[in-house]
């Protein structure tokens, strides 16, 4: 009987082990320093005491990121020595990278990277990004009426529904008319059961997910920088009853279903990897429990 409790203890011990390992550990599978494209190579680079990173670090590093646009590229910085990490074997790579600025993007936000001997010009993002308010997210990244996109899915209501708007200009008078809503220093999360939307810049090719709610808009930036301004409740208010009124319903979301708010980062891909190293810490810590307690039990 004691057996074949100290066992059980010892199963649910090595699942309870599973469950914490498979979330909290998820080793990045390796890549070869030698099958790294460049921008997953050398990924990052300062300028006027900001850090950038490699718009598409996180991306596959076997596939090379769309590189911008020649007529993008604004004036020349500096040149700047960029290292990279060969993890395996211990080494420190550089290579020579010329910064540039970019037309219709401040600095502030992202600067263009060109690798010496290199053909093309790499998008790079400040990683820190805090704008003071939305007109100078409006003003960094050059956002325009033609950024927005058309798409609104509604959390307010249960079943939520996604409605289909003749053209984004709702969104961009709610943006325009509230370009001085401050920045909200509080880093949770929002306010679930708003409005959500995003726009799209090809000079900055990344989508911003936007979460209306309240007196609150949420903007994902890229790597999951997540900034809210504090909007006039009205104006959302306003905005939200145009898209019922005028917005076509195309998809209805069945009640209780988990919808997430997005961001142009996809879901790391080390999720699967952290649950095999979960199975295998779990199952090595059971074998471990078993071998000792059927000693003690002899």
């Amino acid at each position: 009987m004691r057996r074949k409790i100290w066992l059980s203890a010892a199963f649910i011990v090595g699942f309870i082990l599973f469950a914490i390992s498979s979330n909290a550990i998820s080793p990045p599978p390796f890549v070869a320093w030698e099958e790294r494209v460049l921008p997953n190579q050398f990924t990052d680079v300062s300028f006027n005491g900001i850090a950038y990173t490699s718009l598409h670090a996180s991306d596959n590093p076997h596939v090379i990121p769309p590189k911008v646009d020649r007529s993008e590229i604004g004036e020349f910085l500096y040149t700047t020595t960029i290292t990279g990490v060969d993890e395996r074997a211990g080494v420190i790579h550089t290579i020579t990278g010329a910064v540039y600025s970019l037309h219709s993007v401040s600095a502030e936000y992202a600067i263009a990277v060109k690798y010496e001997e290199y053909d093309g010009y790499y998008k790079f993002v400040n990683l820190s990004y805090t704008p003071e308010t939305l007109g100078d997210v409006i003003r960094d990244l050059g956002v325009q009426e033609e950024h927005m996109t058309n798409i609104v899915t509604d959390f307010s209501s249960q079943p939520a529904i996604q409605y289909t708007m003749v053209d984004g200009s709702a969104l961009w008078n709610l943006l325009r008319l509230n370009t001085s809503a401050e920045r909200r220093d509080d880093r949770g999360g929002y306010v679930v059961g708003g409005m959500q939307t995003r726009i799209y810049n090809e000079a900055f090719h990344a989508h911003l997910f936007l979460n209306i709610t309240g007196g609150t808009l949420t903007i994902d930036f890229p790597f999951r920088n997540r900034v809210h301004f504090s909007v006039d409740g009205d104006a959302i208010h306003a905005f939200r009853a145009y898209v019922q009124e005028y917005g076509t319903a195309v998809v209805q979301v069945r009640e209780h279903e988990t919808v997430e708010f997005e961001t142009d980062t996809l879901e790391s891909p080390y999720s699967r990897a952290g649950t095999i190293w979960g199975i295998a810490i779990a199952t090595a810590l059971i074998v471990i429990l078993a071998i000792v307690l059927k000693r003690k039990l002899r």
